[in-house]
Order: structure tokens, then sequence, then C-alpha cells
């Protein structure tokens, strides 16, 4: 969809320099969105899906070398993957683990990116409230708790997308994390949102596994707000 928009972005000026003046209101949209769509089923919907399949066929491979740089690049990437929606790309390979160890260390990590949004986002809400209306704020505020609850956009595309180095120390502080979750072996036994409410599933590999799943999400998020606070810097611009 991000890159349909941007190719609409492009189309549309072209097309509005060949229509009449007097036909630009109807004639204008109308062929821009022909076009637009014409090129997005038949090249950039294929180019997605092909990107999607090329990110899992990556983090296969890179479980078989290293699965702590796995990881660490996994959760790096995640809140980038989630902005131009190829992360569901990761959820074929969580279920083929599931089918073949009978568990799973990449969902682990699903949730320590939300967390650590969702940590960005905080921070974000706690620096903007000297230069936004009370209203603005507390929709940073609102977008956070989503995040914690398992869904990211709002902070994604409301807020981070707007701070991009906010979505960097997010993602190092996923990465670090997601590098630390495979490493001590933090798993999943079966497919579950990735939430605070997804939590409990932990113990069904015991109290050690559900402990460190606890720990990671209380970690990455603190990590990633604390590095949002000290690198990211707002004005009243």
């Amino acid at each position: 969809a991000i890159l349909a928009i941007w190719l609409l972005s492009k189309v549309t000026p072209l097309v509005d320099r060949l229509v009449p003046s007097s036909a630009k209101p109807v004639f204008t949209p109308l062929l821009a969105f022909t076009v637009t769509s014409t090129i997005t089923l038949s090249f950039v919907g294929p180019a997605g899906i092909w990107l999607s399949n090329g990110a899992g066929w990556v983090m296969s491979s890179l479980l078989e070398i290293s699965p702590t740089l796995t990881g660490f690049i996994f959760g790096l990437t995640r809140p980038i993957t989630i902005v131009f929606g190829i992360h569901h790309s990761m959820t074929p390979i969580s279920l083929n683990n599931f089918a073949l160890y009978g568990k799973d260390l990449l969902m682990p990590i699903m949730c320590l990116g939300n967390m650590a949004i969702a940590g960005a986002t905080m921070a974000i809400w706690h620096k903007q409230r000297k230069y936004v209306s009370k209203e603005q704020s507390s929709i940073t505020a609102g977008s956070s708790v989503t995040a914690i609850l398992g869904i990211t956009e709002p902070a994604l595309f409301g807020v981070l997308t707007k701070y991009t180095k906010a979505m960097m120390t997010a993602s190092l502080a996923a990465g670090v994390f997601g590098a630390i979750s495979v490493t001590i072996d933090t798993h999943l036994t079966s497919y579950i949102l990735s939430s605070v409410f997804s939590l409990p599933a932990y113990l069904a590999s015991g109290t050690q596994n559900f402990v460190q799943a606890l720990m990671g999400v209380v970690g990455v998020f603190a990590l990633s707000y604390v590095l949002t606070m000290l690198l990211v810097k707002l004005d009243n611009k």
C-alpha cells in the first residue's frame, strides 16, 4: 500500500499535465488511479510478495548459521518490516518451527519488537507534553498502550514515522533483546498474538521460560524508552 501511494504521487502530476484544465477535477484522479492500480496489480503487488518471501528465506538461512545473530537482525528490523507490511512473512517460519521442533524462537522477538515500539512511543509522549496540546499528547500515549496490547500500527504510523530517530532506538532495543532472547532460549510452543496478554503462554515451557519472557518485555520497553529519551530531541516546530 505504501509503495502504491508513492507511485500514485508520481503518476498524478504526469497525468495532470496531459488533461485539459476544464477536465482536471474529474479525469486527473480517475486516470491517475487507473494507471496506478494497473501498475500496482501487475508489478508492485507481486514485488511485495517476492520481498516478503525473500525476507522469510533470509531469516531461515540465518537461523541455521547463528541463532543469536538472527535474533539481533530479526529484532532490529521488526519495526521496519511492520511499516512495510512484510512482517507477516515470518509467521509461516514460526508455524513450521512449531511443527518440526515443537517450539519457536522468533515469536517472542515479535513481542519484544512491539514492546520496544511501545517504549519509544511512551518516551515521545513524555517529551511531547511540553510542545503539543493535551489532546495530541494523549493520542501518543494511547498509541503506546495499544502497542503494549499488540496493535503497533497507531504508534508506528502516527508517531514513530514522524520521529525516525525514535524508530531507530526502538529497533536497536528490539535487536539487543532479540539476541538475548534467542541466546537464552526463550520460546513459545504454540502460536499466539504478540502482546502482554501472551505472557502466560510461556508457562507451557516452565517457570524459567516465563520469567525470561517477562524480563525481556520489561527490559526492552525500558531500554527503548531510555534510548529515546537520551537520543531523540523534540522542539516546538
